[in-house]
């Protein structure tokens, strides 16, 4: 049987997912909470704007028990989708979840595309760790020391903030959060957040926002130069795996992958990057459940029209995930 906490989570888990935790769902929406049964958890907040409500999960379902099946993560989805259906009438539909929620099922009724994301093993010896990657993953790691690329923690998330809407900007992405949202998850989450900055001639090459919990290493939000030097994104990523492996956690989540994307696309690069870090591929699915047809066809047209306003084209995530709408 379902049923939602809003508070003392902890007492369902000892080791709980980094973005489960309270202050990463604080940070997004003052109505947040955890869908818990005998077998899972679920976290999820409540995105407000205008008349719409938004549900979104800010990981996939978490087991609380060993051996659990699809066909397990299945029936609890839709005991979820059950209990909003009843008790939760003002959410309007059910949004893509955050990218580092992989499901190993969907629930009935949803419309489902694949998803997935790179985990790489951090139980190893800062040699073994460089040793893993591809030759030419290895080239850049080596290429940005020869550089002279310095990568450090800051506690600067003014300076982390700039960087990544910069990036965002150029990249003329819809998907930047506000100031406000970076401030309070640094402010709620300072014993699982470190920000890194890398550095060459103390120009900013690229900055990193890292969320961790005891077993695994998470890549929030990530923002570069316009141009940055050769190896420095390399370099940028080897270190902060070092740095979790001396810290004891063990994987290092690089958090999403679109799969089958079209050669050539941005989304294909992105992939092509991981990849070179050798991560083993995890393959899942993402999914989107509408309550309120209406609301959502109208969230839409609000929304589009939102964007190009400001120069932006925005697509649903589900939609150009299942219409193969690449840039």
């Amino acid at each position: 049987m379902v049923e939602v906490v809003h508070k003392d989570i902890e007492k369902f888990s000892d080791n709980l997912h980094a973005m489960a935790m309270e202050g990463s769902l604080k940070a997004r929406s003052d109505d947040y909470g955890w869908f818990v049964s005998d077998k899972y958890i679920l976290p999820y907040f409540i995105d407000k704007r205008l008349i719409f409500r938004k549900m979104v999960f800010m990981t996939g379902c978490l087991p609380r028990v060993e051996g659990v099946t699809p066909e397990d993560e299945k029936a609890f989805l839709d005991e979820v989708i059950d209990y909003v259906k009843k008790n939760m009438k003002e959410v309007d539909f059910i949004g893509k979840a955050q990218s580092v929620a992989v499901f190993n099922a969907c629930p009935t009724g949803a419309e489902c595309v694949p998803w997935g994301t790179y985990i790489i093993d951090l139980d190893k010896s800062e040699e073994e760790i460089l040793a893993s990657f591809e030759g030419k993953t290895r080239q850049g790691v080596r290429k940005g020391i020869k550089r002279g690329v310095t990568v450090e923690t800051t506690d600067d998330i003014d300076l982390v903030y700039k960087v990544i809407k910069d990036t965002f900007e150029r990249q003329n992405s819809p998907y930047m959060a506000q100031y406000d949202y970076f401030k309070n998850l640094y402010d709620n989450m300072k014993d699982h957040i470190k920000l890194y900055v890398a550095k060459a001639d103390d120009e900013v090459q690229g900055v990193y926002i890292i969320a961790y919990d005891k077993e695994s290493a998470y890549s929030w939000y990530s923002g570069s130069a316009a141009r940055m030097v050769n190896g420095a994104n390399n370099l940028l990523h080897y270190q902060i795996m070092v740095d979790m492996s001396k810290m004891g956690i063990k994987k290092f989540n690089l958090v999403g992958a679109r799969l089958n994307v079209k050669p050539g696309t941005k989304y294909a690069n992105i992939n092509k990057f991981k990849l070179g870090f050798k991560p083993e591929i995890i393959e899942g699915y993402a999914f989107r459940y509408v309550f309120k047809p209406w609301k959502f066809a109208l969230y839409n047209i609000a929304i589009k029209a939102y964007f190009k306003r400001k120069g932006m084209k925005y697509v649903d995530p589900i939609d150009q995930i299942k219409n193969n709408e690449y840039d």
